[in-house]
């Protein structure tokens, strides 16, 4: 019994059958329109059987399978229209239209999919030599994004069971000689993106230096058969100039050289680095530093709290400390009466050796932050004061990094560092016990603070600015981070010393419900504008972030003008209409629906949108004329009648019933720009969690999170908490209307497209205004997954375009992510991989600290 066939496969050949056949088949246009109207008697299946089954077909494809050679090189493979039409047309199986469907991204991959269904096997027009060579050519995906003398650099993965194989190896020839080889394992962004995977596709091939002159040929391909991924010329030495052209060719030279070798920089950093699973030995390869001591000068007042603590724990903190202390320092031991006689034998020791003269306090205060506050008073004071407590050893540079911080800037009021625990597991001494579970902190987020006290509790102030600020009492220990609450209200005062000055042996506060910090937070919010709560968190996804709180600012009643751009997609645009609708009795704020129908076709849609606008539920802005994302919703905008905009693509689906009153209201702060939302795929993993700016990488802007599962939080909880982001992804964005106006919108004669979003961000930034990532509002995003990002060549041209000129725009002011830890590698997936810090050890204490600041 014959396999079912396509259902159109038996019907008579249209002219535009003849058409798509002579191009798919033969590659080329018919000899006249009388050779057409010839071949108008035959079916569709009897016109493919008789063009598979030309002698040009089989000089040209057949015979080049069968022996092994890849005539297609890097040519693009089907349009979706021809895929669309042979899938129709070609007298294939249901497993044939499947295979088409899978393999037909290239033309190998198209005609292994044809010839190897059961429908054609039948006439034997290629040998199972040559389907498994169509099979290996089309079974690796791949391009090469740069080549020049120097580096070739690409993409390229296997699907299907090569897949399993491991990462392709590649190979460059030049003038058909073998010049180097590399596998195709580094991580790629825009290709997980695109095609899924953990993105370990990319390649980096350093080529040989060539004494020879003149233009060489290359071909890139991949092993073992040969799929070309690339071709160019590279010229190894300029045309040979004379006098001042010579020079300034001389000097093009060099400059092109340091841009190569400043590219290559990050790649040779991120080798030197670890995993961040592998963050002792990372330890051990940079941290394992001599004490620095500073020379004489402004002093610290180091308030060390061994309440509540053993013997050991104060005698390892105090030793940790002694070794850098310096003659104006004052290092006070403050213990209760069953520490006494221990605190007054370490002070005797210390004093001793003549390394420090610690002053011992006997409290028999119980709260931390009231006995703080009062040995601060107990003795002269310093212009620095350090906060510290016997579960906490220091780093042997901890106060000359701290200083070096303070030096650099007369407004900075306040200092935190990173952690890192030592390993339960290592039975040895302190001094040589291996480190784990590295805490790299965010730079300074007053949003973020006042979710989770992320900043630690071994905290650096000025002393007039912690005299001002004050130490409370009923902070359970949390007293530093409580005063930095209101020292952070002054932008620029709070500062990130990136580098791991502490290492604890056990919390230093077990508030995992986040109780004490509630109550923390909520004094502090008490007099604010506009008001606002602490609440316990409730996560829509299950994210857990121990010890943290929900911020709610109230809704408000203010009119939000939604604005959804769409064509058509009635499958996408009813789902996301529909859960907005549903989801208005849920939010206060009054609701102002604007679709803008850009030269929507489909019957469908307009029976679907016109009785929402005849009862009043939405409002149609008709746009005609070349898509263009930017000015469909500038258009939109200045219509819009909301105190607040919200710009949402078609494709996305209302999660969290009150994601309008979310957003509205932290809109509505005065020092608040943009706000973007958490998106989701349709499996319920994560799209978007803010943006991540890798500084001076080619896609400097990725999206945070991608991939994970909803109810991960995040590396310490950022996709679970509100905090600052560089930008936010205009596919859910909100505005106040009177700043987007402000701001003169969207930029759509630069950004038509793609970066606009990013854009209107950075131009915010630069009015002073903040721009938030939030969590408590939650969609879908659902198409995104599937069309990935940029997929077609023009496409991903778009995007690099955009990112280049919002790099050019922006990159020196903002290029930098305060969020994202100096430690973190800049090549791969953020918060994956350690690159070696930043300071050198070799040079001098006052050059060493490298303080990462972020305006609250």
């Amino acid at each position: 019994m014959s396999p079912p066939l396509a259902s159109g496969a038996n019907r008579l050949a249209s002219r535009n059958d003849v058409v798509q056949m002579y191009r798919f088949v033969l590659d080329r246009e018919p000899e006249s329109e009388v050779v057409v109207d010839k071949a108008l008697v035959f079916t569709r299946a009897e016109l493919a059987a008789g063009f598979f089954a030309t002698a040009e077909f089989a000089e040209r494809v057949v015979k080049a399978a069968d022996h092994g050679r890849d005539i297609w090189g890097v040519l693009p493979g089907p349009t979706a229209k021809q895929l669309d039409w042979a899938s129709k047309a070609l007298p294939l199986t249901a497993e044939g239209r499947a295979a088409l469907r899978a393999w037909g991204d290239s033309w190998p991959g198209a005609y292994f999919a044809i010839l190897s269904d059961s429908a054609f096997r039948s006439g034997e027009t290629v040998t199972q030599r040559g389907l498994q060579f169509l099979r290996s050519l089309a079974s690796v995906r791949g391009a090469v994004d740069r080549l020049d003398s120097a580096l070739v650099i690409g993409w390229a993965m296997a699907r299907g069971a090569e897949a399993s194989a491991g990462p392709v190896l590649v190979e460059v020839y030049g003038d058909g000689v073998f010049m180097a080889a590399g596998r195709a394992d580094r991580f790629r962004r825009n290709v997980q993106d695109q095609f899924g995977g953990d993105g370990l596709v990319g390649f980096e091939i350093p080529l040989p230096s060539r004494t020879d002159s003149g233009p060489t040929r290359i071909e890139v391909r991949a092993a073992p058969d040969g799929r070309v991924l690339g071709r160019g010329e590279i010229h190894v030495q300029p045309a040979p100039a004379t006098g001042l052209g010579a020079l300034k060719q001389e000097i093009a030279s060099v400059r092109a050289t340091l841009d190569r070798l400043e590219r290559m920089l990050p790649a040779v950093i991120s080798g030197m680095g670890r995993p961040l699973a592998d963050y002792g030995d990372y330890f051990e390869d940079h941290y394992r530093r001599p004490d620095v001591v500073r020379p004489d000068g402004e002093g610290f007042t180091v308030l060390l709290d061994g309440v509540g603590r053993s013997h050991q724990s104060l005698f390892w903190a105090a030793a940790s400390l002694e070794g850098q202390m310096t003659a104006p320092d004052r290092l006070v031991l403050l213990v209760d009466s069953t520490l006494e006689y221990a605190a007054a034998d370490i002070a005797a020791r210390s004093r001793g050796r003549g390394r420090s003269n610690p002053v011992v306090l006997v409290t028999r205060t119980a709260d931390p932050g009231q006995r703080a506050a009062e040995a601060l008073t107990s003795g002269p004071g310093t212009p620095f004061v350090l906060l510290t407590d016997s579960g906490a050893v220091l780093s042997g540079r901890a106060l000359a990094e701290f200083a070096s911080a303070f030096a650099r800037s007369d407004g900075l009021q306040a200092l935190y560092a990173d952690e890192d625990a030592f390993d339960p597991e290592d039975g040895r001494e302190r001094p040589v016990q291996r480190h784990c579970a590295p805490i790299l902190k965010a730079g300074f987020d007053r949003d973020m603070l006042q979710q989770l006290p992320y900043v630690g509790t071994v905290l650096a102030f000025r002393s007039g600015a912690l005299e001002a600020a004050g130490l409370q009492k009923d902070c359970g220990g949390l007293h530093g981070c409580d005063a930095l609450l209101r020292i952070g209200a002054t932008p620029g005062a709070v500062g990130h010393v990136a580098s791991v000055l502490c290492t604890r042996s056990g919390p230093a506060v077990n508030d995992a419900d986040g109780t004490i910090w509630a109550r923390c937070v909520a004094r502090d919010l008490a007099t604010s504008v506009p008001p606002a709560t602490v609440e316990p968190r409730d996560d829509a996804l299950g994210a857990v972030v121990p010890g943290a709180v929900r911020v709610r600012f109230p809704g408000e009643d203010v009119r939000v003008s939604v604005i959804v751009p769409t064509r058509d997609r009635l499958d996408l645009l009813k789902p996301c209409i529909d859960s907005i609708l549903a989801h208005r009795p849920a939010n206060r704020c009054a609701l102002e629906l604007i679709v803008i129908d850009h030269e929507s076709r489909e019957p469908g849609t307009r029976a679907y949108l016109d009785p929402l606008a005849a009862a009043g539920d939405i409002t149609i802005l008709p746009f005609n004329g070349a898509f263009n994302w930017a000015l469909m919703n500038n258009l939109a905008a200045d219509r819009a009648t909301g105190e607040v905009l919200v710009f949402l693509n078609n494709d996305t689906v209302v999660l969290t019933p009150d994601w309008l009153d979310e957003l509205a209201s932290q809109a509505l702060r005065p020092e608040v720009g943009v706000v973007g939302c958490r998106l989701l795929y349709a499996d319920g993993t994560i799209q978007h969690a803010g943006f991540i700016s890798r500084g001076h990488a080619p896609d400097f802007l990725i999206h945070d999170g991608v991939g994970v599962a909803g109810s991960d939080g995040g590396y310490l909880g950022r996709h679970a908490l509100l905090h600052a982001s560089p930008v936010v992804t205009g596919a859910c964005m909100a505005v106040r209307t009177g700043v987007f106006r402000a701001l003169g919108g969207f930029d759509a004669a630069n950004f038509p497209l793609e970066g606009n979003d990013a854009d209107l961000c950075y131009r915010a930034r630069a009015e002073g205004l903040s721009v938030i990532y939030d969590p408590y509002a939650t969609l879908y995003h659902l198409e995104s997954k599937t069309r990935g990002f940029s997929v077609s060549g023009e496409d991903r041209a778009t995007s690099l375009a955009a990112q280049a000129l919002l790099r050019q725009r922006w990159g020196e002011r903002f290029g930098e992510d305060a969020g994202f830890n100096p430690h973190f590698d800049r090549t791969g997936r953020p918060f994956d991989r350690l690159r070696p810090p930043l300071q050198d050890p070799a040079l001098p204490w006052d050059q060493a600290a490298r303080v990462a600041r972020t305006v609250s």
